[in-house]
């Protein structure tokens, strides 16, 4: 009796939906319940056909975690859950973490980090596909083959046709080369740096495994997030760069189809910084519409700015100020049927940081804004994500609440605008 009564109120808990949040004109906002079965932190979101998937880590106790899945309605109703994998010795990170995509064909795939030595940063990225909806997945494998103990992660996903997907990650295998071979009287060829450089990879996979590898740019910042998109026939990736004086903004390389072509710089604001600011830029498609957006502290004020393309990346609009000050960045983008596009990003007021959104038309403008959470800064963690379809969408988050890391998930709506053009996805 008493677990009939605790499935009860479980259920009547996820169905429990609270009211849209008051004075967010454009963007209707309903925050979810907390939900006891979503403790964990690092969240994802992939689009479905019908739904949403959300995914994120669970601590197991130990050293051991899991990599969980709930398919959710487009009203946040729970449809399906299950478990991707689990295992000990993974990395567990509030910056680089585990995400799903959904492919073409239907297949999802998935990947996570597993550490490789006993450096702090020695990690590889194992991915895995379902092609029932996660009723079951496929042995793991991993998706660079250089068998480095080195750092491995920061990945983005493109569906590439039917069961086919492009991965995009950051790739530390030349720093420890470089090591190595300074370490033996050779010379560490780091363009100035005691070791080798981060770069950034790209590979291709299908249901036949990992096709294939190419380097995308030899040194890149370190441990920034990358994002990648479809655009019409094209796939774009973004990244933090890092010249040999130490100037990281962000860069594109697009492939157009049959090439990738060389890379331009996207937000070139000169910002010099010695290290990483573990801020990446954001990106969404939809047709062959783009939007980018990166955070800079260039001329030592915080900012994001937001650039969008209508021809899948060939050219883009000048850069549009979304916010200059009081703003810690971590950025992502969704991109609506009607070419609107939603930024995420956390900025702050005081001891407080807000989860707050913004609406932005064809040529970048805010058309409107509003916060979803509020939270002492301490308690609003990791990197926020959005996924939308149609006129819809998803947000989640992580807070902690009662000391512990509380996965939080948002259902959005936009109404459609008749001024704003339409183009199907």
């Amino acid at each position: 009796m008493i677990a009939v009564m605790s499935r009860i109120l479980h259920t009547v808990l996820a169905l429990c939906l609270a009211a849209p949040l008051p004075a967010c004109p454009l963007v209707e906002v309903a925050v979810l319940d907390a939900d006891p079965g979503l403790q964990g932190a690092e969240s994802s979101l992939a689009r479905m056909d019908d739904g949403f998937v959300l995914t994120w880590q669970s601590r197991l106790g130990g050293n051991e975690a899991a990599l969980r899945f709930r398919h959710l309605s487009p009203e946040g109703r729970n449809r399906a859950s299950g478990e991707i994998a689990r295992g000990s010795g993974w990395f567990l990170n509030g910056a680089d973490f585990p995400s799903l995509q959904v492919l073409d064909n239907g297949d999802w795939i998935a990947h996570w980090l597993e550490r490789t030595g006993a450096g702090r940063y020695s990690y590889d990225i194992r991915t895995t596909r379902s092609q029932d909806r996660g009723e079951s997945w496929s042995a793991p494998v991993t998706l660079h083959d250089d068998g480095t103990a080195s750092e491995h992660g920061f990945v983005a996903w493109v569906p590439a046709g039917e069961d086919g997907a492009w991965a995009t990650w950051l790739d530390g295998r030349e720093t420890v080369v470089a090591e190595s071979r300074a370490g033996e009287g050779g010379h560490a060829h780091g363009h100035g740096a005691a070791g080798g450089a981060m770069t950034l990879r790209v590979a291709r996979l299908s249901r036949d495994g990992v096709i294939g590898g190419e380097l995308l740019d030899d040194r890149v910042c370190d441990c920034c997030q990358t994002a990648a998109a479809r655009a019409g026939t094209s796939t774009l990736v973004v990244y933090r760069d890092r010249s040999d004086d130490e100037v990281r903004d962000i860069h594109l390389r697009r492939h157009d189809g049959r090439r990738w072509l060389p890379a331009q710089p996207l937000f070139a604001e000169g910002w010099r910084i010695a290290g990483c600011p573990v801020n990446g830029p954001a990106l969404a498609a939809r047709g062959r519409h783009a939007v980018a957006a990166a955070y800079s502290e260039a001329g030592g004020t915080p900012a994001v700015r937001l650039r969008r393309s209508s021809d899948a990346g060939a050219s883009w609009s000048e850069a549009v100020d979304v916010v200059v000050g009081d703003t810690l960045g971590r950025l992502h983008l969704a991109v609506f049927d009607d070419g609107r596009a939603l930024l995420s990003r956390i900025d702050t007021d005081g001891g407080d940081a807000i989860l707050r959104l913004s609406l932005h038309g064809r040529h970048g403008e805010v058309l409107s804004q509003c916060d979803v959470a509020r939270r002492k800064a301490s308690q609003l963690a990791g990197f926020p994500r959005m996924a939308v379809g149609g006129q819809g969408g998803m947000l989640s988050w992580t807070e902690a609440v009662g000391g512990q890391p509380q996965v939080r998930v948002a259902t959005l709506r936009v109404p459609a605008d008749g001024s704003e053009a339409q183009e199907s996805p």
